[in-house]
């Protein structure tokens, strides 16, 4: 489930309370909500803003661990979400579709929290929950936070025994236990903090900061600090941004924008996505043109809804869509491709052919889904051992699959090595391939004074190879 608390706290205000009914209108579990209320309390009087002059115009034993660690932790602060308060999700969700914004946050529609968001939150948490010690000032916590101490973490979140907890808690445990080094924790001044701000009359904008790092100047400490630093992690798998795509995500420039005013006189203003999943780090720097661009662009946004525009806009995305079933332009979207011959593509421009083979592109993801789809509720129809389904025209198969395998590969090379006298070493080169996810888990079976002999004996090992070119055409989207 995306990061927004504002929502959320609606949909529980609007059923009384009940957990069970807010869960089902919002496609989660009713713990993973007791949660959020726990960390977000929504105040109606109460909004964390400044008078800007712009906004104005517009599983481990405790007895082995020290005590800097299972205290409990201290109390969180300032995580009251202001009321009415959009969040950046908000944003990049209506530019994107407009339809699905409004069936989620005008008609209240269920949007169901993926696997992947589950681990997310519970990453989160975890780092977090690190930040806020070192934010204490606990003596003998040092100042950074290792793998031993995130998994000690991790496994007091409430998303890891909700349901599919224990896939939760290992998945997690497996992004944790590939993070490269350790996470400096040093000059912690907010963890998991809630700011907000007027981006006009009447837009009130508020997010989330997973940690804020704030240095202070060293010729100056009492002054403006050197630099404010706001780091928001990242755990999917997906592509990680460029430099310029960050500068164009509402996510970072909102907060940059915020903390550039909370923080006046500050001579450096940094946003940093840190994927923690796949060990990358972007940065991206406050300047004037983030905050003009951000801004029209919010205000846009806010009009759009103030209109009632609820047009669909149909891409790749709509495979994900919990909405696409009643959406009359999905549906028209599909009906439209019919094949053309190659030779009417013959002396087009790359100009011209390139909106053809992203919309060719579009049109296979699409049917693709519709056709899972359409799978998915034949299965549920047929009966019980019924293995398949004859109609006027088409029959519909159940169909399973027979998985050859050998109990032991190890010595099953080994005897017929021995028994045609092949050489070891070549058998197991023509017969055998590592693939490095395998290798990963097995590295970790290891000892931990072994790992990283193991580890630096794959890398000096390893070939890197290209495979044969090819095309792919995407939506790089419209700038501010």
């Amino acid at each position: 489930m995306e990061e927004d608390p504002g929502h959320i706290l609606e949909i529980i205000k609007e059923t009384g309370g009940d957990l069970e009914v807010a869960a089902d209108k919002l496609g989660t579990t009713p713990g993973y909500l007791a949660s959020v209320q726990e960390r977000f309390e929504e105040d109606e009087n109460t909004v964390d803003v400044e008078a800007f002059p712009l906004a104005a115009g517009e599983a481990i034993p405790h007895q082995s661990l020290p005590s800097w660690l299972t205290k409990p932790l201290p109390k969180k602060t300032r995580g009251r979400w202001p009321g009415g308060a959009k969040s950046p999700s908000w944003f990049t969700r209506i530019s994107k579709c407009a339809r699905n914004h409004a069936q989620r946050y005008r008609y209240k529609r269920p949007d169901p929290s993926g696997l992947d968001a589950i681990i997310g939150n519970a990453i989160h948490g975890a780092l977090q929950d690190a930040a806020r010690i070192r934010q204490a000032k606990r003596r003998g916590a040092p100042m950074n936070a290792g793998k031993e101490e995130l998994l000690f973490h991790l496994e007091r979140q409430p998303e890891v025994v909700h349901d599919r907890g224990t896939e939760v808690l290992r998945r997690s445990r497996e992004v944790i236990e590939d993070m490269k080094g350790t996470v400096e924790l040093n000059n912690v001044w907010g963890a998991e903090f809630v700011w907000s701000f007027h981006a006009s009359a009447g837009l009130l904008i508020a997010g989330i900061a997973d940690l804020i790092l704030v240095y202070p100047d060293p010729n100056n400490p009492t002054g403006p600090p050197e630099l404010v630093l706001i780091i928001d992690y990242k755990t999917g798998p997906g592509q990680v941004p460029s430099q310029e795509e960050l500068r164009d995500d509402p996510q970072a420039c909102l907060q940059l924008i915020w903390a550039k005013r909370f923080f006046q006189g500050a001579k450096r203003v940094q946003f940093l996505l840190w994927n923690v999943g796949q060990n990358e780090k972007v940065p991206i720097d406050w300047d004037y043109g983030i905050e003009r661009n951000t801004m029209a662009f919010v205000r846009a946004c806010w009009n759009l809804w103030c209109q009632n525009d609820e047009t669909a806009n149909v891409t790749n995305r709509c495979r994900f869509c919990p909405y696409r079933s009643d959406c009359k332009a999905y549906s028209q979207e599909l009906a439209k491709e019919v094949y053309r011959p190659k030779d009417s593509l013959e002396n087009k421009t790359i100009e011209e052919l390139m909106p053809i083979s992203y919309r060719s592109r579009l049109m296979g993801d699409l049917a693709d889904t519709r056709r899972k789809d359409a799978n998915e509720l034949i299965m549920a129809l047929l009966g019980p051992g019924q293995k398949k389904y004859k109609g006027s025209r088409l029959t519909a198969y159940r169909k399973t699959k027979k998985m050859e395998s050998l109990g032991s590969v190890s010595d099953t090379l080994f005897k017929l090595s021995e028994t045609t006298g092949t050489n070891l070493a070549s058998l197991l080169d023509a017969c055998t391939s590592i693939g490095p996810q395998r290798l990963k888990a097995w590295v970790k079976t290891l000892p931990e004074d072994k790992r990283d002999m193991a580890e630096a004996l794959i890398d000096s090992l390893k070939q890197v190879r290209s495979s044969p070119p090819w095309i792919e055409v995407r939506d790089h989207g419209a700038a501010f």
